[in-house]
């Protein structure tokens, strides 16, 4: 198996994250949400990279395995809509989140996903080679 990309951080969770039987290579297209500023070092870091401290704000294995992947969608109007509903809510989350959506497409060596919820949510947990920077463009700003 290839290298996850944050494998030390992970193994100082002592929680069992990997091999998951829920994750598998896939091909596919996926949408995040990013920073206007495409050059943001957040645009494609996890959450737990971006706030290490989050780690402690959660006690289940599953949730901590998470946190080292990335949020993507599966269905480009759903995001939108998720984005937009959070920025609607609370604006200051932009900071967070970003105001934009950009589009990849993962390639089987890239990483692993889950498959995508009902809400076309999926966590991408990225290969040590892989540079979701260069696969992804934007392709839309929310505007509120």
């Amino acid at each position: 198996m290839t290298e996850h990309k944050y494998i030390k951080d992970i193994d100082k969770l002592e929680c069992d994250c990997f091999p998951d039987e829920n994750f598998n290579s896939t091909d596919t297209l996926a949408f995040r949400w990013v920073h206007s500023d495409f050059n943001n070092p957040n645009n494609f870091l996890p959450v737990f990279k971006i706030d290490p401290n989050r780690v402690e704000d959660y006690e289940n294995c599953n949730q901590k395995c998470m946190g080292y992947g990335l949020s993507l969608y599966s269905n480009l109007s759903k995001a939108e809509k998720k984005l937009t509903n959070y920025l609607k809510r609370k604006p200051q989350l932009v900071k967070v989140f970003g105001d934009s959506i950009a589009e990849g497409k993962l390639e089987k060596d890239d990483g692993i996903a889950n498959k995508p919820d009902s809400k076309s949510h999926f966590t991408f947990h990225e290969h040590k080679n892989c540079n979701l920077k260069t696969k992804f463009a934007t392709i839309k700003q929310i505007k509120l």
